[in-house]
């Protein structure tokens, strides 16, 4: 495409381009004059690649007033003379001719029929010239200016609308001196010949030290407030060529001499990546340490054709002709095809899945996301006011949702579809201060430099935060007392941390990976190791346990991209010996789906996908187990396992309406024939059985206060603002017989009462409250807590019975011992470095100390976060789930198969006689064999021994069948608690009641099967009624666990707190809910902590309900997926970019962007364009942003693209972002601005 034919016969106009790829700079004389010889030229306008041309027209006097875009929209300039002002060149500034632009008009829409009356943007100026104020499209203020008396343009304050002025100082060579800000840090500037210092309201000095002269002049040297000291290197066309970190490690930066093109990534630690370019400056090739390497195909007009991964795996792109930006059918490594729909505007318009499903969105004048409409009727709509802010939201249902916000665009007010309502008290910074909920509230209390510094829970308790020069967090007191103190080394890495007395030191490597974990000091030390490949990625982890001494171990084998394709766990006794093992295998498909896990001792699992990776089917040892069927949303609509069929149905916003099940074993009134009904608010109020109804109560914060099913006592539950359950026949006093042991638990919080009246509740409030979330009685038990706020002691105040707690350094249960008047009872748990339990040993005695039985010792094997394997007296029970989940799908039992011997000690079995050369070989052999590759010296050397590939397959194989083994479907109910085990035949094997907590209410188990999973991720342990939730121990009967959440805020402020609806909240792990919508049940502050220690680099974000943390995943990574019952929520998702951010220094950092979506959204893959950014780019920053996808852009998308702010700036992006992020979604970023820096040469 490129310059039109027009453009090019004329012979008044003159192009300008750097590139043969352009842009195209458009030159002509005004009046436009045949000759242009000798003629200024005025710039005309700008036409990119695909043929896309801003046309810029000018009056008389050469000055712009009309500016049409790419798309054919048209845009006038309103230009006016102020009086009085013009000149030749005053007060140092060059000639003003006095025109200012007053505003911007839309006056001709291609693409809507009818144009706004009112300005897009408009601007006032002062008597003389200066801008004063800027207004946006509705009228209202959006910003405003003021200036010195007698300096004039000399600007001495500024505010957004809603926010506090920011106040400016200048000494007398006009350089900012002193810059003010209300209710944030305030900063003062002292210049020196080659530094300059800037010390904030808080006193912390940061010095900044240059080199250079003019455009060369370049940031050399920065001194911290702690005194630590960063440096660059630069070469002589001031680019840069090293980094020095505090720690005086060295990254170092090999470029092309003559592009200044980065060619190589040199880490302090010695790894490298390298990187290789086409002509046009374009990245073709990417290498990474281990030798993996990505290779990037263009077209002719520099458009991204392919890209093809270390595997070889190629996904390519194809767009629909020369004209177009963007792709138009992707087609992925598997051949699967992505359809693409644009219109003019760059906006996308439907989306095809290669299954053929198709999504559709509407867009309004300013770009804004208004509708999204997809298969089975889902659609959502999002209504805009004149500010462009989001004023309301309808789902399918057409229930609304209503947002307001304040003069600033902070969120005040929700109130959902239900009337329910919450609302935001923010400062002047528009930091929340108070969030209301139900009656209810959360404050939050900050420092100057906009640190949280104290939080108060809806009971009135409080946690303080104290922090250090460099914002890092050193000190922690939290509801109940409970003081976590932090040190830090010069880059930032944890060194040393103090959590009630218990150390903790941290090793690191030069790469700045954790080598060592040790806790403890002398012989109550404990320590982890960590191991990692040449290319710096986790190998091994192991320690000794802190009971036993046993050395446990867990080692991955990966792929070129870095995939876990192994991982085996181990227990090695204290005398050296091998006491167990486990591993899994897994293999992926060429979109990184995976579809083969073999565990020890069963066959391979083959996961059988259609599309971007959907299941429709499971075989196990070559034989179909279950067949599933989906509708054009993928949802599951059927599922078969042998003679038993299960159906479900959905509502519009994707509830599970009807589940099904049924086979010629199950009679109609045994049948699991579940209806559910939801209520606005999008609660679960009753479900339908053949059996009778299940209903449930809720209160106005959406916690679960009622349940009610066919033949079982009505079931209440009451709980304390914090969400800490409370009962009936408790005394909520405190016992003198322990008043000794009460003391010394709350003597140091400010609310105990030493005269022993109510001592653990709230005395000066009618409401019971639990101050510290620490439950001491629930009317039958009494409870005891260490330091930590882990459970040490349950009793009952009549009788002897009493279970005693023991734990680790890490705060894992170790040891349980029950003391009562008819039998004692101990339990050891024994966990691997990542805290999986991966063995338990259970004794019991009689009242007279005479043993029962022998020691019961049962293992667990693990695929990641999920435990797959329990072992116990050589009977094994493995439990597949449903891919990315914790819903358990599939349950194997039977006896533990013999162990896998290697191909040589196989073939010795069967009598051959083999030689140590031939051992070595088929060592060698067996590697190959299990990879599915064979090489040519193997097949050589298999042929002159006379043996076939098919014959070795089968012997290593041999191991691994089902060897009697029985498989059972595991039906479970809409939060994937397992109701029942059914056999092939249809026949149920195991069923329950389980009241919504995971308490068993009634259970039929005939065959003595082996079914602890209660909610999803929790184990019932017999011995000590607890169940084991991987991070920690539930205890049902409280609804809560027995130790404080491992990642603290981000779980929420309730350190004990399972979800209170859970109906709809679930907590796989034991750290966070996964499935509430936080912002209707009082958990919105609770997931802003968790955001807030996310983005500081702490516990990874997933997406539960709108966003939450969820705690670290040892093989998968963050999972992303849609929230179970919600109301407002589209489309959830996450995307993560690389790119580049330059400042208007011309200082250019490469950047990593990882983003969670919520709400309709597509795109945001590849983004390879460029954004001139105001401000100062700092390396090595984290950056977060919170807001809607959708801007208020004005112009053709891509490259030349003229655009409004929501401060009403006009600025010019670029970029050839290949899907772009198109939407009106929620996206929360986490930006990391890299030290591969470079500056550019203003000569």
């Amino acid at each position: 495409m490129g310059l039109h034919s027009d453009d090019r016969r004329n012979t008044s106009f003159f192009f300008v381009a750097n590139d043969v790829l352009g842009p195209w700079w458009i030159l002509g004389p005004q009046p436009p004059q045949g000759d242009i010889t000798g003629r200024r030229l005025a710039l005309l306008g700008l036409n990119d690649r695909f043929g896309r041309t801003q046309r810029i027209g000018r009056d008389a006097q050469g000055r712009m007033n009309v500016v049409q875009d790419g798309s054919g929209r048209q845009y006038r300039l309103e230009l006016k003379t102020l009086p009085g002002i013009a000149n030749e060149g005053a007060h140092g500034w060059g000639a003003d001719s006095g025109v200012r632009l007053a505003a911007v008009y839309l006056t001709h829409d291609p693409h809507h029929a009818d144009v706004p009356q009112q300005p897009l943007v408009r601007y006032d100026y002062s008597a003389h010239g200066e801008l004063t104020a800027v207004f946006g499209r509705d009228g209202s203020l959006l910003r405003r200016f003021q200036y010195h008396p007698q300096m004039l343009g000399r600007m001495t304050a500024h505010a957004y609308a809603g926010r506090s002025p920011v106040t400016y100082v200048y000494n007398e060579q006009g350089k900012v001196v002193e810059q003010i800000r209300q209710g944030a840090l305030s900063y003062r500037f002292d210049y020196h010949e080659d530094s300059t210092t800037v010390i904030d309201s808080m006193g912390r000095e940061s010095v900044y030290y240059f080199e250079g002269e003019a455009g060369l002049c370049r940031l050399v040297k920065m001194r911290h407030p702690d005194g630590s000291i960063a440096q660059d290197r630069f070469d002589a066309s001031g680019r840069q060529t090293a980094s020095i970190d505090a720690l005086g490690r060295e990254t170092q930066y090999d470029r092309d001499v003559a592009t200044g093109r980065l060619l190589c990534i040199t880490q302090h630690d010695g790894l490298q990546s390298r990187f290789n370019y086409n002509a046009q400056g374009q990245i073709e090739q990417s290498i990474r340490e281990n030798g993996a390497s990505d290779h990037y195909a263009y077209d002719p007009l520099g458009r991204l054709a392919s890209v093809t991964n270390a595997l070889g795996n190629t996904t390519r792109y194809r767009y629909a002709d020369d004209s177009s930006e963007q792709p138009s059918i992707i087609i992925d490594a598997r051949g699967g095809e992505k359809l693409c729909s644009w219109n003019q505007l760059g906006q996308l318009i439907s989306y095809t899945d290669c299954s053929g499903s198709v999504t559709r969105y509407r867009y309004d004048r300013f770009g804004q996301l208004i509708q999204t409409l997809g298969e089975e009727g889902t659609s959502f709509q999002s209504e805009y006011d004149a500010r462009g802010r989001l004023i309301a939201s309808t789902d399918a249902l057409k229930q609304t949702t209503i947002y307001d916000c304040n003069e600033a665009g902070d969120l005040t007010r929700i109130t959902a579809p239900n009337g329910n309502v919450v609302q935001f008290e923010r400062d002047v910074q528009g930091q929340l201060k108070v969030y209301h909920y139900s009656g209810y509230t959360q404050q939050f209390d900050y420092d100057e430099a906009g640190r949280l510094t104290r939080l108060i829970n809806e009971n009135g308790a409080q946690t303080t935060f104290e922090y250090d020069v460099m914002d890092r967090l050193t000190r922690q007191v939290n509801f109940d007392g409970r003081m976590q103190q932090y040190q830090f080394n010069a880059v930032g890495d944890l060194l040393r941390s103090d959590d009630e007395g218990r150390i903790s030191h941290y090793h690191y490597d030069k790469g700045g990976r954790l080598l060592k974990l040790s806790i403890g000091e002398g012989d109550e030390c404990s320590t982890e190791h960590f191991g990692y490949t040449e290319d710096g990625q986790l190998a091994k982890a192991w320690h000794t346990s802190e009971l036993g001494g046993n050395t446990i171990t867990v080692a991955f084998e990966r792929d070129l991209l870095g995939r876990i394709t192994r991982e085996t766990q181990g227990i090695v006794g204290s005398d050296g010996s091998d006491v167990w093992q486990h591993s899994v295998d897994r293999e992926f498909d060429e979109l990184g789906n995976e579809v083969q896990t073999a565990y020890m001792g069963l066959p391979a699992i083959e996961w059988q996908t259609y599309g971007s990776g959907h299941l429709h089917g499971v075989m196990i040892d070559g034989k179909s187990i279950i067949d599933f069927e989906r509708d054009k949303l993928h949802r599951e609509i059927s599922r078969q396992f042998g003679a038993t069929k299960t159906t479900r149905s959905y509502d519009a916003l994707s509830r599970l309406s009807l589940l099904h099940t049924r086979s010629p074993l199950i009679g109609e009134g045994e049948a699991f024939k579940r209806l559910h009904h939801y209520d606005a608010a999008g609660q679960l109020t009753r479900i339908d059985t053949p059996r009778g109804a299940h209903e449930y109560g809720y209160d106005m914060v959406g916690r679960l206060i009622a349940v009610s099913q066919l033949g079982l006592e009505k079931q209440r539950y009451r709980f304390d603002p914090a969400g800490n359950r409370l009962f009936e026949n408790t005394g909520m006093g405190t016992k003198q017989e322990n008043w000794e042991e009460t003391v010394r638990q709350h003597a140091r919080y400010q609310y105990f009462n030493l005269l022993g009246e109510n001592a653990e509740m709230d005395s000066h409030n009618t409401a019971q409250k639990w101050m510290d979330n620490r439950i001491t009685d629930d009317g039958e038990y009494h409870y005891e807590y260490d330091a930590w706020g882990n459970l040490r002691r349950k009793y009952k105040a009549e009788g002897n019975e009493q279970h005693h707690y023991h734990y680790d350094s890490k705060h894992r249960l170790i040891r349980f011992e029950l003391e009562s008047d008819t039998v004692v009872r101990g339990a050891n748990y024994h966990y691997d470095p990542f805290g999986r339990r991966v063995a338990k040993q259970v004794q019991e005695a009689d009242a007279e100390g005479h043993l029962k039985g022998e020691l019961q010792t049962t293992f667990f094997g693990w695929d990641g976060d999920r435990l797959i394997l329990t072992e116990k007296d050589k009977r094994q029970t493995h439990t597949i789930y449903e891919p990315g989940s914790f819903v358990p799908m599939i349950s194997i039992n039977g006896d533990k198969a013999p162990p896998r011997g290697t191909l040589a000690q196989k073939l010795l079995a069967y009598g051959s006689t083999i030689d140590r050369k031939s051992q070595v070989m088929l060592a060698s052999l067996e590697s190959e064999l299990r990879e599915g590759r064979l090489s040519a010296i193997s097949r050589q050397w298999m042929q002159q021994v006379q043996l076939r590939p098919e014959t070795l397959e089968a012997i290593l194989d041999e191991a691994s069948s089902l060897n009697g083994k029985k498989i059972y479907l595991s039906q479970c109910d809409h939060m994937g608690t397992p109701l029942a085990l059914i056999d092939p035949e249809g026949k149920i094997a195991w069923a329950a009641r389980v009241d919504p907590w995971g308490g068993m209410l009634q259970e039929y188990n005939p065959e003595n099967l082996d079914q602890s999973i209660r909610l999803q991720g929790q184990h019932w342990d017999e011995e000590c009624e607890l169940h084991y939730n991987r991070y920690r121990y539930y205890q049902q009967e409280l609804g809560r666990y027995v130790t404080q959440d491992p990642i603290g805020v981000a779980g929420g402020i309730n350190w004990y707190k399972y979800p209170l609806n859970p109906n709809e909240g679930f907590d796989p792990l034991g750290l966070q809910d996964w499935g509430s919508i936080p912002i209707f049940n009082g958990g919105l502050p609770g997931n802003q902590a968790a955001l807030s220690t996310a983005m500081a680099g702490g516990a990874p974000v997933s997406t539960g309900g709108f966003l939450g943390a969820m705690g670290d995943k040892i093989t998968q990574g963050v999972q992303i997926g849609p929230s179970v019952g919600g109301t407002a929520v589209a489309v959830v998702g996450v995307s993560a970019s690389a790119g580049t951010t330059t400042d208007q220094t011309g200082l250019t950092c490469v950047t990593s962007t990882v983003c969670g979506i919520i709400g309709p959204m597509i795109g945001g893959f590849s983004s390879a364009g460029y954004a001139a950014q105001t401000g100062k780019v700092s390396p090595g920053d984290v950056g977060w942003s919170i807001g809607g996808i959708g801007a208020a852009t004005i112009g053709p998308g891509g490259k030349a693209e003229l655009s409004i702010g929501t401060d009403g700036a006009i600025g010019v992006q670029g970029g050839g972002a290949l899907g772009g992020a198109i939407g009106g979604a929620l996206q929360i970023c986490r930006q990391v601005t890299t030290k591969t820096c470079t500056s550019a040469n203003k000569q």
